[in-house]
C-alpha cells in the first residue's frame, strides 16, 4: 500500500527541517532538541503507517530517514538504560539458610 497523503506530507516537512542541520555529532544534538515539534507527527505516522509506508517514506525522503534512524537509536537507548535500570532496582535473592542436621 502507498503511504497517505497526511503522510507524505509530514514526511516532507520533517525532511525539510532535517535537512538544515549537518550530519555531524553537534548537528544531530541541535537536531533532537529542535526537532521535538514533530515528535507527534512522526508517531501518527507510526501508528498509522501500512506494512512497507514507513520504507517508501525513508527511501523518498532522506532525512526524513534521518529523523527516524534518530528516533530509533534514542528509543533503544531509553529502552536500554530501563533495562539496566530495573535490573539495579530489583533485590538479589537471599541465600537459603542452611538447615543443621
Amino acid at each position: 500500500m502507498a503511504p497517505t497523503n497526511e503522510q507524505l506530507a509530514i514526511a516532507a516537512s520533517i525532511d525539510k527541517a532535517v535537512s538544515a542541520f549537518p550530519d555531524t555529532a553537534g548537528g544531530m544534538e541541535h537536531l533532537l532538541v529542535r526537532m521535538y515539534k514533530y515528535m507527534p507527527d512522526f508517531k501518527r505516522i507510526l501508528d498509522t503507517a501500512a506494512p512497507g509506508d514507513l520504507d517508501m517514506l525513508c527511501e523518498q525522503y532522506p532525512h526524513f530517514y534521518r529523523f527516524a534512524k534518530l528516533m530509533e537509536q534514542l528509543a533503544e537507548g531509553i529502552a536500554q538504560k530501563k533495562g539496566a535500570a530495573t535490573e539495579a532496582s530489583t533485590p538479589k535473592a537471599k541465600p537459603a539458610p542452611k538447615q543443621s542436621t
